[in-house]
């Protein structure tokens, strides 16, 4: 049986590469597409979805099998350009629903975001399951519930099946971003003794390492069948504190926190019952993921 085609849009980026490496282990063609080419493997074709012209073509190119959709302008960009954000977050994440359903890709898989639902404090110490309601309130995620509703209506109209996955918050090497605890504490490690999250210490959130995150989306590229159309990843709930108890002695660290620190309207108690009963999904504890990302650092500092 020939290996599927899968086309990772946003394949240059945080999680893509993650992905596209997941892809060629278990011997899927992966053909990865982003703004601009790389000289390492992950970027084989450039093109801009702001454009969905050019996604119609390279789509109607490749052919796949599978799409992942990962492509997206995130909150720092976002803010410093609406219109920009609207013509890749709106315009351009519809033209590669659209495009799939034109020529005829059998499944998307598209990544969305926790604040689609809102704040925890919408749902107390309730957990999140996919049917929960959505309140978001701020423009990302405004933008991640519609594109989350037109998947729903191209599920409805054409032959496409798109997935949703809803991200727990992502960790892990080189995240940067508005919210990357983990990579702070591992570049502070043997720089410093003292260091301050910028954080309240009783912050709670779901950690979710991007390796992890990348092999969700390779189990649902490359599932024969699923039962579903959307899915929460879900992930290690605990709060700053509990983050920097585990922390702080792997990485000689005493840690600190802001109070009442940085506000974030995530949610940190997203139920993953229906991804893990359906599919292969292994996971790692913080701590573990802490010593593998001290030992990434420390082999990068030796070359």
């Amino acid at each position: 049986m020939a290996s599927p085609t899968v086309l990772v849009l946003g394949s240059g980026g945080y999680m893509g590469r993650q992905i596209m490496a997941q892809l060629r282990e278990r011997d899927a063609t992966a053909v990865g597409a982003d703004v601009r080419l790389t000289e390492d493997g992950v970027v084989d074709y450039a093109f801009d979805m702001r454009f969905p012209y050019q996604t119609l073509a390279l789509m109607q190119q490749i052919r796949p099998d599978v799409v992942i959709s990962l492509g997206y302008v995130l909150t720092v960009e976002l803010y410093a350009n609406v219109q920009n954000a609207v013509h890749a977050n709106v315009l351009g994440v519809n033209g590669v629903f659209d495009a799939a359903a034109a020529v005829g890709v059998p499944r998307v898989v598209f990544a969305s975001s926790n604040p689609v639902y809102g704040a925890q404090s919408d749902f107390g110490d309730a957990e999140i399951t996919e049917d929960s309601p959505r309140h978001p309130r701020v423009l990302y995620a405004l933008m991640k519930q519609f594109n989350e509703d037109m998947a729903t209506f191209y599920n409805q109209s054409s032959a496409t099946t798109i997935v949703t996955v809803i991200l727990s918050s992502l960790h892990g090497r080189n995240k940067g971003g508005i919210f990357n605890p983990l990579d702070m504490l591992v570049t502070a490690a043997g720089t410093t003794r003292n260091f301050t999250l910028p954080w309240s210490a009783t912050h709670e959130f779901s950690f979710l390492h991007v390796d992890e995150a990348a092999q969700i989306f390779v189990e649902l590229a490359l599932a024969p069948q699923l039962q579903w159309t959307t899915y929460n990843s879900g992930g290690e709930r605990l709060t700053m504190a509990e983050l920097a108890a585990v922390a702080a002695p792997l990485c000689g660290l005493t840690v600190g926190f802001d109070e009442p620190g940085r506000h974030l309207a995530h949610c940190s108690r997203l139920n993953s019952d229906r991804l893990r009963s359906e599919l292969p999904i292994s996971r790692r504890s913080v701590e573990d993921w802490i010593r593998i990302e001290l030992q990434r650092v420390g082999k990068s500092q030796q070359n």
